[in-house]
């Protein structure tokens, strides 16, 4: 019988995922051809909506042949759009069953539009997705959200395109690090602050980009370096002059409420922007979360990610940009941001080693509280029509405090540890960071050079109390006592600078040689005090040695590399070679330890790219890159934040 029931399972399962499989495995395929000549129409704009809520479900460009396939169509009406400028736009109903899951529309035709009249009067449907070049376009009319939707809810509907849950948003497997509004940038580098606060229905594009870097738009020569970022354009009415909102307001039971505020000044090239957001439902519409600010601030027990609790946030922000009549843009945002997370949490685990088994329950409450103040602004001129310089400095400071405890009964080997671990912090961490790049073009097309420095600085001053009174029992009923109480003094510090010069020279049309030379400098400073408590003075005054020690890392390197760019219409290679010399001092202070290191490493790099059509592209990319250990993996001290895992730095640390 149980056999008999376990087979039933599993066909039933099988056939579940066949079942499934055939919903979504439905297809339209055809081939477009000009109604004049009969011949295929190259690059037309193909899509496929939904007529139940004329959601855009799929879409394509028709091959050089003409041909185009849109796949994973589940049953249903549909309609089908072929567009191409020039020609008559083609409209055309049809269904997908589960008997008939695929349909071959044959060759579609599309007429010349080409008629002279005195007065034309067009009318026609707009086409949901146009694919250009390096972009994909996406009408928001074709867009059904809800009243008071934000352009997250618009994203979400888009083919192609992910949302999770924090907000991250994924496309082709990229993640989108940068949204702009109008091509300026908006709230800095935070994607979320656009994408959760900007209203649907100001929305007129959203495009989709594979930005080529500074470098490549600056000389003209594509060198492979690209990013996908989202440009937001808005509709006509308000970007010429105009304000848009969405403001909303909710209150519920438990005293839980949620504001939201979110208005918009155009005034042709300019905008102001003032967002703001009050809540206690665990809700954020900006990036950065709780947590960070130094050693020991994860409170959770195991796992990683963003954590889980209840979060009250207050946050307001303001943001302006504006393109001057000479070419001048500047951007620059403030953002304030204050959370408190309160959380709790319950585990228990077992543990095999071998024959042994480790038990660990434990019960964990914290609240953590973060102040956050981030400003940014970005000045991008010309001095001339061959040079252009662009500054962008940045200012973030941060102050966390966070209390958490833990009651925990662990039994293992060694026997039954009963014990409770209270650990309290307080961080400051201010820094500043700056990018300089001035650009030089020469009478030669293609001949350029430019200079990029990038400087950061960061002080992280943390005071950590870690109180762990504990009780073992051993496997012959001894009683041991453990009573941990120490204060950790810890002070971090870091400065970095970084300048990059780079020359382009053409050798033919098509063909281009780049030669670069980077400067890397890094220093590290780390004060780690740990101080016992004195039950004499009633004082954290009682140095531990063990767990005590000040570090230095400073870094120099030098790197001198080239690489050939090749770009064809139907496709783009690189490929490139850099010896990077690294030159590393590690100075124990404590001990007046000075430990030198001294590294050669070759760094290749090659990208290939091929065009099959303006929707289908094959990417194929090799990097070669050297990374330094961070100062905690390299100071010689032992880390009893969390008592369980004790670490130690390994000052012999290679690069990566």
């Amino acid at each position: 019988m149980k056999t008999f029931l376990q087979k039933t399972i599993l066909i039933a399962l099988l056939f579940m995922g066949y079942y499934a499989n055939a919903q979504t495995g439905g297809s339209a395929t055809g081939k477009v051809l000009n109604g004049k000549d009969k011949t295929p129409v190259d690059y037309a704009s193909v899509a496929v909506k939904r007529l139940s809520d004329s959601v855009t479900v799929g879409g394509t460009n028709t091959n050089a042949d003409g041909s185009f396939s849109i796949p994973n169509l589940a049953p249903g009406k549909y309609k089908l759009y072929v567009v191409y400028i020039g020609l008559k736009t083609v409209n055309q109903e049809f269904e997908l069953t589960s008997a008939k899951p695929t349909i071959n529309f044959g060759s579609i035709t599309m007429e010349n539009t080409g008629v002279q009249l005195n007065t034309v009067v067009v009318q026609g449907e707009i086409p949901p997705v146009v694919v250009k070049k390096d972009t994909l376009e996406f009408d928001a009319k074709t867009i059904k959200v809800k009243e008071n939707a934000v352009v997250e809810d618009q994203l979400k509907k888009i083919p192609g395109v992910e949302v999770s849950k924090d907000g991250t948003i994924t496309t082709q497997g990229e993640t989108i690090k940068r949204v702009k509004v109008d091509g300026k940038d908006f709230m800095g580098s935070d994607p979320l602050l656009a994408t959760r606060n900007l209203p649907a229905d100001m929305v007129d594009k959203i495009q989709i980009i594979d930005d080529m870097s500074d470098q490549a738009k600056f000389s003209g020569v594509d060198d492979g370096n690209r990013e996908k970022i989202i440009n937001i354009t808005t509709k006509n009415g308000v970007k010429n002059k105009g304000f848009v909102g969405n403001n909303t307001v909710g209150y519920g039971t438990d005293d839980r409420y949620d504001v939201n505020l979110s208005v918009t000044r155009f005034n042709e090239n300019q905008q102001i922007s003032l967002i703001g957001q009050f809540n206690n439902v665990n809700k954020q519409n900006f990036g950065g979360g709780v947590g960070g600010g130094g050693r020991g601030m994860q409170f959770s027990n195991g796992g990683g990610g963003q954590q889980s609790g209840i979060t009250t946030t207050n946050a307001a922000g303001i943001n302006f940009g504006d393109t001057y009549k000479d070419g001048t843009q500047v951007n620059g945002s403030y953002f304030f941001n204050k959370t408190s997370l309160f959380n709790t949490n319950t585990t228990s685990s077992q543990t095999f080693l071998g024959n042994n088994t480790n038990i660990n329950n434990s019960n964990l409450n914290s609240t953590t509280e973060r102040l956050n103040h981030r400003l940014n602004f970005t000045i991008d001129t010309k001095i001339d029509s061959n040079t252009s310089f662009r500054i962008q400095p940045n200012l973030s400071y941060t102050d966390n405090s966070a209390e958490s405890t833990t009651n925990y009964n662990r039994i293992s080997l060694i026997g039954n540890a009963v014990g409770t671990q209270s650990y309290n912090t307080n961080s400051k961490s201010p820094s500043l960071s700056n990018n300089l790049l001035i650009r030089r073009k020469f009478a030669r097309r293609g001949r350029t050079l430019s200079l990029n420095l990038n400087t950061s600085y960061n002080d992280n001053d943390a005071d950590n109390y870690n109180i762990n009174p504990e009780t073992l029992t051993s496997p012959t009923n001894a009683v041991s006592q453990i009573n941990l109480n120490q204060l950790i003094d810890n002070n971090t510090r870091s400065f970095n600078n970084t300048a990059r010069l780079v020359f382009t020279e053409p050798l033919s049309k098509t063909l281009s040689l780049e030669l670069n030379y980077q400067n890397g400098y890094a220093f590290d400073n780390q004060e780690r005090f740990v101080y016992d408590f004195n039950n004499t003075t009633q004082q954290y005054d009682v140095v531990n040695v063990d767990y005590s020690n000040e570090f230095e890392n400073t870094t120099l390197t030098n790197a001198l590399g080239f690489s050939f760019n090749k770009n064809e219409k139907k496709y783009q290679w690189n490929i490139g070679l850099a010896a990077q010399q690294t030159h590393r001092e590690n100075a124990n202070l404590t001990t007046n330890n000075v430990f030198t290191q001294n590294f050669i490493n070759l760094t290749p790099s090659a990208t290939y790219r091929y065009n099959f059509s303006t929707t289908k592209r094959l990417n194929i990319r090799y990097d070669g890159r050297t990374n330094q250990p961070t100062i905690n993996q390299i100071q010689p001290i032992p880390d009893n934040t969390n008592t369980q895992t004790v670490t130690l730095g390994n000052p012999n640390l290679k690069p990566s």
